[in-house]
């Protein structure tokens, strides 16, 4: 920095500061950093930075006596030189940190007591010279899952939408220490991701497999299966907050594996015309809850739309499939008339099943639960169904 020199008294002093509050990012990436007072007859000049800080982040410079804001910069940039008089207390306020992050904020700078260093003014802001970082590590999880068959939705969680973000990235894989995956291992799989303001589902406008396939080709542990990248175009200003989750179908799944995740956010411009694709939930939704016995039930006798499904298998012994039909009940012959689509729920286990892309039926909307995925074997035990529709 530079340092400042200033005509100071036989009983004057011109020394050096450096101070430097911590403070933790909240779950909204925000931090206060409180600066001590300027004592009585002193004079500071300086810079703050908080160092670390990413682009996405926005520090705005206030002073207590002042008792107004000075400043604003961004990310771990250096703003200054500022100048502080007795009395004055410095604070700044960050937003768009990284949430659960421990940053420190420094001042460096001189104080002059008996002095006059004269008026000091804020330098050109120059952010060109210090290196972006373009995307931004948000956080990263993992959870066991069930060996066997599996139908399952995972939650991972929740992100702030800061101005600066222009998409999010999620990276997801299944990893098995000691064993490998079968072909059939993943039938289905899809992350979702909603605004939690908006109510607005969120479709990924690109999603790409990172290069490992379907069948891993490894000679040792750790296997890697499934390793998709998803982006998500955001709305800043319509959406502050982000939830994802994931649901699958899988068979075969060893025993020992995991489901990862990590999640990113972008801070280039998107490569697309327009924002991705977005389904709004229709206010008029109608919901149907209950229990299947022996028989077909009729969710909509007429044309409809599927939002989402939750369910639950009150066995605990036997694995249960919902079968859902295109087709009003006197037109299907339960084991003979095959399903649009069957999901299969294992004993003493749920499913949450939304749907991104909302399933469209030009006839009806029925359903019933079997013992096996197209069987026509009713189950013997109720499941438990909720079914979002219009």
């Amino acid at each position: 920095m530079t340092y400042y020199n200033a005509n100071v008294g036989p009983t004057g002093a011109n020394q050096p500061l450096s101070f430097n509050p911590q403070a933790v990012a909240s779950s909204t990436g925000g931090a206060t950093f409180n600066f001590p007072a300027v004592p009585n007859g002193q004079i500071w000049t300086g810079t703050v930075t908080v160092i670390g800080a990413p682009d996405s982040a926005t520090m705005t410079i206030s002073s207590i006596h002042l008792g107004n804001d000075i400043g604003q910069f961004i990310g771990g940039n250096n703003w200054g030189p500022l100048q502080l008089q007795s009395g004055d207390q410095l604070i700044v306020t960050a937003s768009g940190l990284i949430s659960g992050t421990t940053y420190v904020c420094n001042f460096q700078g001189t104080g002059i007591t008996g002095g006059d260093p004269g008026i000091t003014y804020p330098e050109a802001y120059a952010h060109s010279v210090t290196t972006r970082t373009e995307d931004l590590f948000l956080t990263s999880g993992q959870q066991a899952i069930s060996s066997g068959t599996v139908l399952t939705s995972i939650s991972l969680g929740s992100q702030p939408v800061n101005p600066a973000y222009r998409s999010f990235t999620v990276i997801t894989w299944l990893s098995n220490a000691s064993s490998s995956f079968s072909l059939t291992t993943v039938s289905s799989f899809k992350v979702n991701a909603y605004g939690q303001t908006s109510s607005l589902q969120y479709n990924p406008y690109q999603s790409t497999s990172l290069g490992y396939g379907i069948s891993l080709v490894v000679q040792e542990p750790p296997y890697v299966f499934q390793n998709y990248e998803y982006k998500f175009a955001v709305f800043p200003g319509l959406d502050t907050t982000m939830v994802f989750n994931v649901t699958f179908s899988a068979t075969s799944v060893p025993s020992g594996s995991y489901f990862n995740w990590v999640i990113v956010a972008d801070l280039t411009p998107l490569d697309i015309a327009v924002y991705g694709p977005v389904t709004a939930i229709s206010a008029n939704t109608s919901n149907q809850s209950g229990t299947t016995a022996s028989s077909l039930i009729a969710v909509k006798t007429s044309a409809g739309t599927l939002y989402g499904i939750y369910l639950f298998n009150n066995s605990t012994t036997a694995n249960t499939y919902l079968q859902i039909w295109n087709l009003a009940t006197g037109n299907i012959t339960i084991g003979t008339t095959a399903p649009l689509y069957s999901f299969g729920v294992p004993f003493g286990g749920g499913a949450y099943i939304p749907f991104p892309e909302p399933l469209a039926f030009s006839t009806a909307i029925t359903i019933a639960a079997t013992t096996t995925r197209a069987g026509s074997t009713y189950a013997t035990t109720g499941l438990d169904y909720d079914i979002i529709y219009v």
